[in-house]
């Protein structure tokens, strides 16, 4: 989203993977890799979201010649439907919210389905629901990224014309605009915003929580470009009249995104499994959490919940087609709106395979004083605190595989995808992180060069041949 972005920087081209996709494709097989997991864009394929709309020719040619270089590469292709992009006209602020969001999914799916399915043999119907559910819907860093607070202001603040709406800045501070100037204030048209504008959201500096931050802004401009700018960001919030209900929009989108999933999941296996002889599964997130104090039997609890509240709130109905009892004890049922016979039916069993994406580890505590307030953050009634690991994947992946031979519960592993293949752009934090294998001169035509990382990926895969840059 525009301004959101904490280096201000955007997506448009990023690794230029759509470009490049046929000489990374010839590194990952010379390091050794037997497997790319991507995504399809919704919107390439169905720009305007529906098959009867019209379907995009050059997109399903351009993922046809995708997969057909992946398989000619020696590897097998892992797709996923929804990795968060989706049709700009369903890109509302309810995206999700709307429970017709459901057949669209399944009618996409089954293009899918059609038009790669004899090629495809892993399917992934949803990348992380619960990093969109939370992070659209709560925390607000992810689109829609509305803040019900600010959603409540007057339409004349909303609607506010750029030399008032210039004076603030919502979310984080945007870099592109403090390097550049700050914006000045017209003290009278400051007092009209600020007497409307709710004395929690101004003074509100948490700048972790993306979207519930509005910046004074004290130095003077260089207008009208910077002013306009700044409008651009506040104007975001205007135009919707919907009466919205925070503390259950993330369980609705959460709801909505299963019974998707559940709905494509049935089509593949009536209309196109026995045929093409391919699995369909889900990508969920989670951390790890221990608890803070480890004695502690509060603190104990506290990370059994956290666990239901992340991976159990989407593995638990696709395996059993319930929630986890936590949510239901801890969510009032108004909020978390129970499965129907029907829908339960359809939910359970809804997965081939589980795909894992997990990245560190937490502790959690347990809140002594829970807030009466309802939504997702209150309703879990704990505090997470991060630690970090290093070494990471070679560590890890010698725990990986003590867990594979575990003589009581052996880990049912079938494969291990890094992330990521190269740096990439990171959806909020933009290009201030790299996760990759390859380093991208973002400078230099995204020109890749293997990382030590990517050097010691090769050898651990038993790779004779060597790495070269692009």
């Amino acid at each position: 989203m525009t301004g959101r972005i904490h280096d201000g920087s955007n997506g448009d081209v990023a690794a230029d993977m759509y470009n490049k996709y046929k000489d990374d494709i010839k590194m990952m097989k010379s390091m050794g890799l037997d497997a790319y997991r991507f995504s399809i864009s919704w919107s390439r394929i169905l720009p305007r979201g529906r098959v009867s709309l019209g379907v995009n020719k050059q997109g399903i040619d351009y993922y046809n010649d995708l997969i057909n270089t992946v398989i000619a590469n020696d590897m097998k292709p892992f797709v996923t439907l929804f990795h968060f992009d989706l049709p700009h006209s369903f890109a509302t602020r309810v995206r999700w919210l709307l429970k017709q969001r459901r057949g669209f999914f399944r009618e996409y799916a089954e293009l899918c389905f059609r038009e790669f399915g004899d090629r495809v043999k892993y399917w992934m119907t949803l990348n992380e629901p619960w990093s969109y559910a939370y992070n659209g819907y709560v925390s607000y860093e992810f689109p829609p990224g509305l803040d019900p607070q600010i959603n409540s202001l007057p339409a004349s603040i909303v609607h506010s014309p750029p030399p008032v709406a210039s004076q603030y800045e919502l979310s984080r501070p945007h870099h592109h605009i403090e390097q550049h100037h700050q914006l000045l204030n017209h003290i009278e048209q400051q007092h009209q915003l600020l007497n409307a504008v709710p004395n929690s959201i101004i003074n509100n500096q948490r700048v972790n929580n993306i979207g519930t931050t509005i910046y004074k802004l004290y130095s003077e401009p260089d207008p009208p470009r910077d002013a306009h700018a700044a409008a651009s960001n506040l104007i975001y919030y205007s135009g919707s009249k919907r009466k919205r209900d925070p503390a259950k929009d993330a369980y609705t989108v959460g709801r909505n995104l299963l019974l998707a999933h559940a709905l494509a999941v049935h089509s593949y296996r009536t209309k196109f499994q026995e045929r093409q002889k391919g699995q369909i599964g889900i990508a969920l997130n989670t951390f790890w959490c221990e608890p803070h104090m480890k004695d502690d039997a509060n603190d104990k609890e506290a990370g059994k919940r956290a666990m239901d509240f992340t991976l159990g709130w989407f593995l638990e109905p696709v395996l059993t087609g319930q929630y986890p009892k936590t949510m239901r004890d801890c969510v009032p049922s108004g909020n978390l709106a129970a499965f129907s016979d029907g829908e339960a039916k359809m939910l359970k069993g809804s997965i081939d395979f589980l795909g894992l994406n997990y990245y560190t580890a937490l502790y959690a505590a347990n809140d002594p004083n829970p807030s009466h307030k309802q939504g997702y953050k209150e309703d879990q009634r704990l505090h997470l605190y991060l630690y970090m690991r290093e070494d990471y994947h070679k560590r890890h992946l010698v725990y990986l595989l003590k867990a594979m031979k575990d003589k009581q519960v052996p880990a049912n592993v079938k494969g291990y995808f890094v992330w990521s293949w190269c740096d990439n752009f990171e959806w909020a934090v933009g290009y201030t992180v790299r996760f990759g294998l390859m380093y991208v001169d973002y400078e230099n035509h995204q020109k890749r060069y293997p990382k030590a990382s990517a050097i010691w990926f090769a050898k651990f895969l038993g790779s004779k041949k060597l790495l070269r840059a692009n």
